[in-house]
């Protein structure tokens, strides 16, 4: 049984220009790429797919060197790198706008305090707990960074955003701690 699935696999699989197929289809690409856009780490994303380590970094490598397929899932994995990035750069400015102002225009927004002493985040007295988004599913994280989009917007205009807010606030404390705005 084990030997019939292995030879349909490898009759769908694309060559590699070396005589034997690639475990790397559209749909392990697809599925890898999507893992890593996700926020997953690479180890994550490859056993997710069912490959090891080194066949993704063997596969990265050739990617490198212009090889095809493998130069297309370089590009999409840088792709889906950046995807991730920007994701968490999102929810970063929505949950601590003042730290991502610290942190991306030091200069002008940065702490005066030495750079190179590590310093302790500071806990909203207001709630008493710090926002976790691991406490949060992806689609609400998903929810929060629209909710917080909008009501950036509405402010912007110069526009009355109550009801958006107090769902806003609602899965921004589901975020903390507790789940109440506490800490403990």
């Amino acid at each position: 049984m084990a030997g019939k699935r292995n030879r349909e696999k490898a009759e769908l699989a694309p060559r590699n220009g070396r005589g034997r197929p690639t475990a790397l289809t559209p749909q392990v690409q697809k599925g890898i790429c999507a893992s890593i856009a996700a926020g997953c780490y690479v180890e994550t994303a490859v056993q997710l797919a069912g490959i090891s380590r080194r066949v993704f970094y063997d596969w990265m490598k050739r990617g490198h060197s212009g090889e095809e397929p493998f130069a297309e899932f370089l590009h999409t994995v840088q792709v889906a790198i950046s995807s991730s990035e920007r994701d968490a750069i999102k929810l970063v400015k929505i949950t601590d706008p003042k730290w991502w102002l610290g942190h991306r225009f030091r200069d002008r927004w940065g702490s005066s305090e030495r750079r190179d002493e590590p310093q302790k985040p500071e806990i909203p007295e207001a709630t008493g707990a710090a926002f976790d988004p691991s406490l949060l599913t992806v689609p609400e994280l998903k929810r929060l960074t629209e909710l917080g989009a909008e009501v950036q917007e509405l402010h912007d205009k110069g526009l009355p955003a109550d009801a958006i807010e107090a769902e806003f606030t609602d899965l921004h404390d589901k975020g903390t701690r507790n789940g109440k705005g506490e800490a403990g």
